[in-house]
């Protein structure tokens, strides 16, 4: 039996949350890589160039996903617990310094983290106050002139913020992966499901910033053993999907 697989298919991610499980969807993956590998260990005696016996000596498995775009409960998966609402946000505005020296910013800045440069994009480190409020003052220097202002305020609506601790430790969870196609043996649409047993966050979730790409988060863990009875640690399953279904 053969099959040919399309598509990336969607994830999700079973975790511990509370007295509870909570379900993490990956919604938007761009690629997913699962991988199991076996390290063999080959027995030999005396001059002999073949193997008397092959012993397995280790077995690894990996998961590896990038993604499209962020779901912010994936945060969830290195122990961060729910997010909380409270955040300073940098933000940036292109300001007039007045003609006595002075520039209003449109929301009140944290004290002490005002950053500007000037019409040329020249840094000015000093000589200006920025202890309270939404004024900045000392700016005579610069009057009638436009600045680029950087500034951290408190003043951000809908703010979901996720915080990793010094002593948080990733949360093991059970992985699905699905993958939805066509089978071209009889037009029926299919299903082909990893079921992962136990993972666990290998390292971070980390990001890559290029200018004029998009950012794309990747997430990768490791393959463990559930501890099952009856020894099981990936499960591959092949089915028609059920008829009827509302996709949309």
């Amino acid at each position: 039996m053969h099959k040919i697989l399309r598509g990336v298919g969607k994830m999700r991610a079973k975790i511990p949350f509370g007295t509870s499980n909570l379900w993490v969807p990956f919604i938007t993956a761009k690629e997913i890589n699962l991988g199991i590998s076996a390290e063999d260990a080959r027995q030999t005696g005396g001059d002999r160039y073949f193997p008397l016996d092959i012993m397995t000596v280790s077995k690894t498995g990996t998961v590896k996903i990038n993604d499209a775009a962020l779901h912010l409960d994936i945060f969830k998966l290195l122990g961060t617990g729910e997010p909380g609402s409270t955040e300073n946000f940098q933000v940036e505005e292109v300001l007039t310094v007045s003609a006595g020296g002075d520039i209003t910013t449109s929301v009140a800045y944290v004290a002490g983290s005002v950053s500007l440069l000037d019409q040329y994009e020249n840094f000015v480190s000093s000589g200006y106050d920025d202890t309270s409020g939404t004024e900045i003052t000392g700016l005579s220097a610069y009057a009638n002139t436009k600045m680029r202002v950087l500034y951290e305020t408190a003043t951000v609506s809908d703010a979901v913020v996720y915080s990793i601790h010094v002593n948080d430790l990733p949360v093991y969870f059970e992985c699905v992966h699905v993958s939805r196609y066509r089978d071209p043996a009889d037009n029926s649409i299919k299903l082909f499901q990893t079921r992962i047993y136990s993972c666990r966050p290998k390292g971070n979730l980390e990001y890559t910033y290029r200018h004029g790409e998009f950012s794309a988060p990747s997430f990768e863990a490791e393959i463990l053993d559930p501890g099952r009875t009856d020894g099981k640690v990936v499960t591959y399953a092949f089915g028609t999907e059920p008829a009827g279904l509302t996709t949309s």
